[in-house]
């Protein structure tokens, strides 16, 4: 009851103090006024300034423009008294910066007249700005702007003489300010005033889905801080006035990621306010109708500009866009198409649906068209979306996963209302995805109950609730048919919460111990979130019941502490002390346990009432058998940001595994607790199925698991083991039942029960033949999805008012179209085919911007990914042993990824793209090159653009340095080939294998033939193969041995047929003592080579040693060795290698770790040596010595890899003492070559009741600092049972930083009825210093019984230096029937005092009282209420409140006469105000309804009436009656029905009393027995005017339609339309006419005739169109039948006299059989052109033969005619080609023709080429003959009598030691230069000898000769180089 008497009086003093209220009186804006005269402005003057605001945005030091907005305006103060003013507006300008000029440019807007039209009441206390006052409602972003400039003029301070620290309430928030003054000249004051925005409280808005708890937290971090803002504000005051002369404020808002020392995302905001003049105010004061407060109210809505027309455009985009597959703008397309659908209404969304789905939008790309607009659906989250959304589901149109994922959406929708849930509701009487709805729809319903909290009493709520409670059982008996709905509802309701009344129900369900325990426990947890208040009483007697169930009770328990008392702890605490169930008890124990020690903020309450609490632990905690609950969790105050990490795990004594778990995360952010997810679940059996596998009796017992060890898997798992296993499994599998669930920001959004496997499998069950019959058959496969994964926005304000966005939207959009076959119906044989086309693309764009009015500027960045790739191709299997794969890659370029970024700047709906920092910028682009092109056709490449911005000053960090382009690609560069090609054969018998496998590239330019063919004969133990490639050929031929102890390969190998080689290897193994041996050898006999071989031994034993010795030779002159060991002995381990490239070059490992074991203590030694030939590369040496319980050593040195050895050395000695005294005692030394550090740590715990530490730290960083530092704590523990007392100390000193000394004490003293807590600091070099200590105390005694009945006293006290002092006083107490409550706070010598007061004195009737009284130094303020049940319905309610002098009184009365009927009394006597007098009523029934009321103040009365009378069915009326002073308002409505006949009146006098004439009247009346058949009329009446619309539509064998609209006797608009059809049964016609008369001059009239036929012969189609006289236009379409691909026949013919054209003709006939002819025609006016084309194919199989041509004829005289005549035919030996042009007399041909052999590598081609030009002929010609060891290349080109002619011989043996080379080159020109060059090279080599020779002659002339000569004769060497031409030699 006191709690309910404190709300009451709470509510009323509201009244007075809300930041928002309506009010319907004229009342002064300011409810009191200030003594204090700081600021001296006169009352009647008006005081002129000038007000400028300049915003700037840019990505500074990147981007080369900004974007910025200007707002001026001319500021009126007017001064109606001392505490009130009106602020007014006038010459407002806004301006924005031209992006193409950079000048500024006026914007037009509807709101900037909006600032300038209604004045604004402030309540200005002395220069604090207490409330604004309106005289009626403004948009809040007018609103805005005026509360930045009255935050410009707001000072709080009390002396503008001294500097001060207040909080401060502005635009910006609440936020700690301080100021500073100072004097600027003689005459005037300079006030700067500072404020942290970081720390402002109030101040962010957001727009995300993710959904979070606020929670309260004392730190400067109330916001996220990815904005750093600076905000400083000075203003001048003339000393001798007090009076504002100028205030100007600078803002600067940084984008803290990537941004550098003023770099990065910078918003710059500067405001100006300049004393113009004062003068006399002819202001008057304005009516208050609402008041508001001055901090930034944060406005939300979706702006309706879009249009239906925008959407069609927006889905045509689409349509183009992705015609071909997903492409990097379709993001940005489905982006805007969510931002447009979000401003439409349903009804728009409707039609344009059906018009895609009719095919009318897109019809090329309709399926992709209609996935796109259905998956922008759920992402816009609007009621009208919503709409559309439930009558899709629920018409089964949308069906599968796409249904899923639209419930599962409304979980995360925004900002849902109530309307949305009456939407909702439908789909949980959906026959299908019941399930899935019922979740989906409690999480909606409990987004919107989140800040509604009396959402339990909305009627859609109550619907909804009681809708999911009807699904539960009756009387919740279930049963195996209810089950699963049943268990669904309950979930359902847990998860929406507000289900209060279905408390009866849940009661039922957990209490009836037969029903299933899943829905007993799904019963309980429904209360997780039922409001607090709602009775759990039989919750708690589950909980305390020791019979029953321990996973019931714990449950049970998890609810009840969802909402902790007084009285539950008290319950909870008597049954831990009797527990008996060790389950229960363990898990309650560990819960509170973590409760005492948590930092989550949302358990401090009942941690701080836990902390008096001792809790006895009396239970087993063992993890592996009992209950118990886990908590982590972390909360920095500081940066306010924290986490909590809890789990559960809960066994059962019935299973010896846990029955249930849970895990769940929440992330504490900036006052906002976010659970990310919580996953759990439970199962049931599993224990049995365990037992039966690894039990006793299991069938994996002891001995067999032994044996598996030493065993492999398949010995120990025997066939009939498994079949045995398989049929006793199925009873065991039986019993297993269990469930899962998953929550994400606390709504449940998955839940899966199972009973059985085959219960768990059926849920996705299908049928395996249907699905192999379907991919049997030819498919087409299309999906795409797009999703706006991340649309989240912050919003801070500015001090201008204006909302400073950050905005980051990802959308991501995926295409996978794909077709085929896969028959696999006849295995085995099979035959699969297909085309897999998937795209994809995701972009991601950030914006940081302000909006100003109608226009936005900002910066932003735009980050795109995309990927578009297809590939097809053949599998087929014949019989099992042939198998055919082909695949290609249809497109020429693949990408298979890009990314990229772009950056812009914003001006209003434009946006300009940024080119940034462009010095330096990077572009890398690699390719894998010509090579792999060759070999596989395909050539990868990449590429990589960025700005390298490291060495431009001031430039912001990557990535918002500049655009990135990033990318890699695969090309198809042999784009003839049409594929890849692999065959693979093979023929299995018990005598041989044989295998073949091949590979080609069809049809490619280069020869990419692989093959490979072995043949494996068992009984002779030979082994055939051969290989062969375009490059290289080789077979070999040998035998294989395949024994247990020695398995082999030996034979000849031939590669290219000039190289044989010998190879043969060998693996020998036997058994060495516990371990193997194996000894390979491998020999490689070439010839005129040294033999290679490889040998050696490798020797291991499982987890002992392994031990490798390898030796190679005959690759250098010595043999290069590899030997390496690893061995695991009992006291130590080591590792060693080596390699051994020459005697002398030896590369070393060396690692070992040693063990040596004593009875008390323990050493480790560990070594790591690394050595090159040349030196030791590391030195690694390390002791640990750990003497148990005593003493722990760890001496570490690291050596050679740095310059001078680093030495660790540390210590840790244990001490302990009689009466259990221990001491531990850490020592560190370090030293190195930069740094020394030595520390000596001493910690002292007597017996658990003294606790000290002595640390002595020395560190020395050389050449840079040396310092000591001691830190000396003390902790003495002077609790008892009863009391907690404590003592402690600090002693912080350092030699280097005196000023940093520290000394703390502090006591403690806390008992149940009294705390006590006193702190002494000092610090600095002198802790005798006064100035430098502070000193505080605190006390509090208490006696609670109860929370409803307590008492409690608080004192404290603060002393800082020997100036300040602080001291509080609180006393408090209260019961069931009244509560007290005393504070004082006095600063120094100012004292503050307040008190409250509540009484409940009810009896049988009601009677609550309440006072509230606030003394301030000059100050009195007493508020006291009455509220008295006079009579049962019949209340009066008194409230007076005393201000000073100054008294107010309000007396209302409200009284229930009737059922449905109210009256409502109210007297306001206020002292500064006329006496106001309101009164109202209230009657509703079925038939009739009235409501109304009256004003009166003084004389003025004011009334308004609304009635209304009902005759279901039949007729309705309406009447409303306004009366003010000045005017008399009457509107009445009638509406009435009778058979298909409808009749409706409106009428509206606005001057009654006095013009009768002053009305509207509207009529309307119509029959409509259907769609069929309408007839109907409209008229409206006014002065003046008479507006009339008629209807008419009637269908039968023709439909008619006629509607005409007249606003004057001769001014008529008439719209006429007919449509035919006229079928026959061989043939069609369908007309339609449409006429239009107008009476505008331009359009008089228009007629339309649309005639289309249909017969056996053709089609056509006939249109005439006629507007005004004389305007015509007809056209004539024929198509003949038949039509097709093969034939086509067309013409039309086509007059348009008005526009010029007399005649415009075309035809085209089109006809393919044994070739191709095609003949087209076009004529317009006198204008003519024709094309004919023929085309033949003589060409088979194994010849092409083409032969065509092309005719062109027209009017023009540049073309008249033009021949065009080609032949192409290739045999496979000989290709012929030729092309001849004929234009305008001149010819121009081409003729070619290649032979050509190829074997191998021998290659013998010859061939020639004419061009024919009108003025000369070219000719070429060529042979080309190789072989493996001759080359002859000749070549001839002739033109005009001149010859040039190329020739190439060469003749080669090279081998070793012996081999000889020629060569010569011969060039024939007309040149002189080069009339005749030969170029002759001769080269001979053998042992001892190379002789070389290269002669140039020209012409027969020697040019030059060059030589070289090398001889060894017995060890003499001579060698000679010489080189010569005609006349010199060197």
């Amino acid at each position: 009851m006191g709690l309910t008497l404190f709300f009451v009086i709470a509510l009323a003093a509201r009244t007075f103090a809300g930041p928002i209220q309506e009010v319907s009186i004229r009342d002064q804006c300011a409810r009191q006024c200030t003594v204090s005269s700081k600021f001296n402005y006169e009352t009647g003057q008006t005081y002129e300034f000038n007000y400028e605001t300049e915003i700037r945005t840019a990505i500074q030091g990147a981007s080369e423009d900004q974007a910025g907005v200007d707002l001026s305006a001319k500021v009126y103060l007017d001064l109606l008294s001392k505490c009130e003013m009106v602020m007014r507006l006038s010459d407002v300008r806004l301006t924005e910066q031209d992006p193409e000029t950079s000048t500024m440019i006026a914007v037009t807007s509807d709101l900037i007249s909006g600032l300038e039209q209604n004045p604004l009441t402030v309540s200005f206390q002395d220069g604090n700005i207490e409330e604004l006052c309106l005289s009626k409602p403004e948009s809040d972003k007018i609103l805005n702007i005026k509360r930045g400039i009255m935050s410009l003029i707001q000072n709080n301070m009390d002396d503008i003489n001294k500097d001060q620290k207040v909080t401060e309430v502005d635009v910006s928030g609440k936020c700690e300010t301080e100021y500073t003054s100072k004097d600027k000249g003689w005459y005037n004051k300079l006030i700067t005033k500072s404020k942290n925005l970081l720390g402002c409280t109030g101040r962010q808005g957001s727009n995300t889905a993710i959904h979070g708890i606020p929670y309260s937290s004392n730190s400067g971090v109330q916001s996220v801080p990815l904005i750093k803002s600076t905000h400083e504000v000075q203003q001048e005051f003339v000393k001798s006035t007090g009076r504002l002369q100028s205030a100007t404020c600078h803002e600067e808002h940084t984008f803290v990621p990537f941004s550098r020392s003023g770099s990065g995302a910078i918003t710059h905001s500067t405001q100006t306010l300049t004393f113009v003049k004062e003068y006399k105010s002819r202001s008057k004061p304005e009516q208050i109708s609402v008041r508001v407060p001055i901090q930034f109210q944060h406005s939300s809505g979706i702006s309706a500009e879009q249009t239906r027309k925008d959407m069609e455009q927006k889905l045509m985009d689409i349509c183009r866009n992705t015609k071909d597959g997903i492409t990097p703008e379709t993001p940005n397309l489905f982006t805007s198409l969510v931002r447009t659908m979000k401003a439409m209404e349903s009804k728009d969304l409707v039609d344009i649906y059906q018009k895609i789905k009719n095919k009318e939008i897109c019809s090329v790309n309709n399926d992709r068209v209609r996935k796109f607009f259905l998956d922008a659906i759920p992402m816009s989250g609007t009621i009208d979306s919503l709409k559309l959304m439930v009558k899709l589901l629920t018409s089964g149109q949308v069906t599968g996963l796409d249904a899923d994922m639209w419930m599962t959406s409304l979980a995360f929708i925004q900002n849902p209302s109530i309307e949305m849930l009456a939407e909702a509701k439908s789909l949980l009487s959906m026959k299908t995805n019941e399930e899935k709805a019922m979740l989906s729809v409690s999480s909606l319903v409990h987004t919107v109950c989140k800040n509604n909290p009396s959402c339990d009493n909305f009627l859609e709520v109550k619907k909804i609730i009681s809708l999911l409670e009807s699904k539960i059982a009756p009387s919740c008996k279930i049963s195996d048919d209810t089950f699963r709905t049943s268990l669904l509802a309950l979930r359902a309701i847990g998860n929406a919460g507000y289900g209060t009344s279905t408390i009866p129900t849940l009661t039922k369900c957990f209490k009836r111990t037969e029903n299933p325990i899943e829905i007993r426990l799904s019963a309980i947890e429904t209360f997780r979130r039922i409001p607090c208040k709602a009775d759990k009483s039989t919750v708690l007697s589950i909980f305390v019941d020791t019979e029953e169930d321990s996973e019931v009770r714990i449950a049970a328990y998890k609810s009840l502490m969802e909402c902790p008392s007084d009285y539950l702890i008290s319950k909870v605490k008597g049954m831990l002390g009797k527990e008996e169930v060790n389950q229960v008890g363990s898990y309650v124990w560990s819960h509170l346990t973590n409760l005492m020690e948590t930092s989550n903020p949302h358990k401090q309450a009942i941690k701080s009432v836990l902390e008096d609490e001792i809790l006895q632990k009396e239970f087993n905690m063992d993890n592996r058998k009992f209950s118990r609950n886990y908590e982590k969790s972390l909360l920095l105050e500081k940066i306010n940001t924290g986490a909590v990490a809890e789990g559960d795990l809960i066994w059962s004594s019935k299973s010896f595994i846990p029955r249930s778990a849970m895990v769940n995360l929440t992330v504490d952010l900036f006052g906002n607790a976010i659970n990310l997810f919580e996953i759990g679940g439970r199962i049931e059996g599993l224990e049995y199925f365990l037992e039966s596998y690894f039990g006793p009796n299991g069938y994996f017992s002891e001995n067999d698991v032994q044996q598996a060890v030493e065993e492999t898997a398949v010995d120990v798992v025997k066939t009939d083991k498994v079949k045995r296993i398989d049929k006793r499994n199925n009873r065991v599998m039986d019993e297993l039942r269990g469930s899962l669930y998953m929550r994400v920001f606390g709504n449940e959004l998955r839940y899966m029960n199972f009973q059985g496997l085959d219960s768990l499998f059926s849920q996705n069950s299908f049928n395996f033949l249907d699905m192999m019959m379907k991919f049997s058959k030819e498919n087409d496969y299309q999906y795409t999805h797009s999703s706006m994964f991340m649309d989240s926005s912050i919003i801070v304000p500015t001090s201008s008012g204006f909302p400073l966005n950050l905005t980051v939207n990802g959308t991501a959009t995926m295409d996978f179209k794909a077709s085929g076959k896969m028959d696999v119906m006849k295995f085995p044989t099979m035959d699969i085919r297909g085309i897999i086309k998937p795209s994809a693309a995701v972009v991601v764009s950030s914006q940081m911007g302000v909006d100003a009015l109608d226009t936005q500027v900002g910066v932003k960045m735009v980050s795109t990914l995309h990927s578009s790739t297809s590939v097809q191709g053949k599998v087929s299997l014949s019989e099992g042993s042939i198998v055919n794969v082909e695949f290609d890659l249809p497109e020429e370029k693949q990408e298979i990824i890009s990314v990229s970024s772009s950056f812009y700047t914003i001006h209003r709906h434009m946006e300009r793209e940024q080119k940034m920092i462009t010095v330096n910028r990077r572009e890398h682009n690699a390719c894998t090159g010509s090579k792999l092109a060759k070999i596989t056709g395909l050539e990868l490449c990449g590429e990589l653009s960025f700005p390298n911005a490291s060495l431009v000053e001031n430039a912001p960090y990557f990535p918002i340095t500049g655009p990135v382009k990033a990318g890699i690609s695969l090309y198809k560069r042999d784009t003839r080939m049409t594929g890849y090609k692999l065959e693979a054969r093979s023929t299995h018998n018990a005598d041989e294998n044989i295998v073949r496998v091949a590979f080609t590239t069809p049809n490619s330019r280069t020869d990419r033939n692989f093959a490979l063919d072995l043949n494996l004969n068992k009984v002779q133990g030979a082994l055939d193969a051969s290989f062969s490639s375009p490059w290289k050929k080789a077979d070999f031929k040998g035998t294989f041995i395949n024994e247990k102890t020695n398995k082999g390969i030996s034979g000849k190998m031939n590669w290219d047929g000039s190289v044989r080689f010998d190879v043969k290897a060998n693996l020998q193994s036997e058994r060495s003592g516990p371990g193997m041996l194996y000894s390979p050898t491998i020999q490689i006999s070439i010839p005129g080579m040294n033999k290679v071989g490889l040998s050696g031994t490798v020797k291991y034993a499982a987890w002992k040693n392994f031990e490798t010795d390898l030796s190679l030779t005959g690759i250098k002159s010595t043999p290069i060795s590899v030997k390496s060991s690893i061995q695991n002995k009992a006291k130590i381990m080591s590792a060693s290698a080596s390699l051994q490239v020459s005697p002398k070059q030896v590369y070393s490992v060396d690692s070992s770790v040693q063990t040596t074991e004593y009875k008390k203590k323990i050493v480790y030694k560990s070594q790591i040596s690394i050595r090159s030939p040349s030196q030791e590369l590391l030195a690694f040496a390390g002791t640990y010595t750990n003497v148990y319980g005593k003493n722990i050593e760890l001496d570490i040195v690291v050596d050679k890899l740095v310059e001078k050895p680093v030495m660790l050395k540390t210590n840790l000695i244990t001490k302990s003492f009689r009466r259990g005294r221990l001491q531990k005692i850490v020592r560190v030394d370090f030293r190195s070559k930069v740094m020394d550090i030595k520390m000596k740590n001493k910690f002292d715990n007597r017996n658990g009741k003294t606790f000290a530490t002595d640390t002595d730290l020395t560190y020395v960083i050389r050449r840079y600092a040396r310092d000591n530092i001691k830190l000396v704590t003390k902790v003495i523990n002077q609790s008892s049972k009863s009391l907690m007392k404590a003592r402690a100390s600090m002693n912080l000193a350092s030699k280097r930083n005196p000023a940093a000394n520290l000394k703390l004490i502090g006591n403690l003293n806390h008992n149940k009825r009294h705390s006590e807590i006193e702190t002494d600091i000092a610090y600095g070099p002198d802790f005798k210093d006064a100035n430098k200590q502070v000193s505080f105390s605190m006390s509090m005694d208490r006696a609670i019984k109860s929370l409803s009945q307590a008492s409690a006293t608080l004192n404290g006290k603060l002393l800082v230096g020997s100036g300040f002092r602080i001291i509080t006083k609180l006393d408090h107490s209260h019961d069931p029937k009244s509560l007290d409550s005393n504070v004082m706070l006095r600063i120094n010598k100012d004292a503050v005092t307040s008190s409250l007061s509540l009484k409940d004195a009810s009896t049988d009737l009601k009677s609550l009282s309440g006072q509230f009284e606030l003394e301030l130094p000059g100050k009195s303020i007493v508020v006291s209420q009455i509220v008295k049940e006079n009579a049962p319905n019949d209340f009066t309610s008194t409230m007076n409140a005393k201000y000073g002098k100054s008294k107010n009184t309000i007396v209302t009365s409200w009284k229930k006469v009737a059922p449905s009927a109210l009256t409502i009394s109210s007297d306001i006597d206020l002292s500064s105000a006329d006496p106001i007098k309101i009164n109202a009523e209230y009657t509703f029934g079925p038939e009739q309804y009235k409501f109304g009321g009256s004003f009166q103040k003084a004389t003025s009365k004011y009334s308004a009436v609304v009635t209304s009378q009902v005759e279901i069915g039949k007729s309705i009326q309406i009447s409303t009656d306004l009366e003010c002073p000045s005017r008399h308002v009457i509107g009445n409505f009638e509406g009435s029905k009778s058979n298909n006949k409808y009749i409706s009146r409106a009428d509206v006098r606005w001057n009654a009393d006095r013009d009768d004439t002053q009305r509207i009247t509207i009529n309307g009346n119509g029959q409509m027995s259907s769609l069929a058949d309408v007839d109907g009329s409209f008229t409206v009446q006014y002065p003046g005017r008479t507006v009339a619309v008629n209807v008419r539509n009637s269908i039968g064998k023709k439909y008619a339609t006629h509607v005409d609209f007249q606003w004057e006797p001769k001014k008529i608009i008439s719209f006429d339309s007919t449509f035919g059809d006229y079928s026959k049964s061989d043939s069609r016609e369908i007309i339609s006419t449409i006429k239009l008369g107008t009476p505008f001059i331009t359009l008089k009239s228009l007629d339309i005739t649309l005639d289309h036929q249909i017969n056996s012969g053709m089609y056509q189609t006939k249109l005439d169109a006629q507007w005004n006289p004389k305007q015509t236009i007809s056209a004539t379409l024929t198509a003949r039948k038949p039509m097709t691909l093969k034939s086509i026949d067309i013409d039309f013919i086509g007059k348009a006299p008005s526009l010029g054209y007399r005649t415009i003709q075309s035809s085209l006939k089109h006809n393919i059989g044994n070739g191709v002819s095609t003949i087209g025609k076009v004529v317009l006016n006198r204008q003519s052109v024709q094309v004919d084309m023929s085309l033949l194919d003589k060409g088979d199989e194994s010849t092409t033969d083409i032969k065509g041509q092309i005719d062109v004829k027209t009017s023009f005289r540049q073309l008249k005619t033009a021949t065009v005549t080609f032949s192409h035919r290739n045999d496979g030996r000989q290709i012929d080609t030729s092309a001849l042009l004929k234009y305008n007399k001149k010819q121009y041909g081409i003729e070619s023709s290649m032979k050509g052999k190829l074997r191998g590598l021998e290659v013998n081609t010859d061939g020639d080429i004419k061009i024919q030009l009108p003025s000369d002929t070219i000719r070429a010609t060529w042979g080309h003959k190789n072989s493996m060891s001759e080359i002859i290349t000749t070549s001839e080109i002739t033109w005009d009598n001149k010859r040039v002619f190329v020739s190439f011989k060469g003749l080669q043996d090279l081998s070793l030691p012996t081999g000889t080379l020629s060569a010569a080159l011969e060039i024939q020109t007309p040149f002189n230069v080069i009339k005749d060059v030969v170029f002759q090279l001769n080269h001979l080599h053998k042992t001892g000898k190379i002789d070389s020779t290269l002669m140039v002659t020209n012409n027969g002339n020697s040019l030059a000769t060059i030589e070289g000569k090398y001889l060894n004769e017995n060890g003499k060497i001579t060698s000679r180089f010489s080189t010569s031409n005609p006349g010199i030699v060197y």
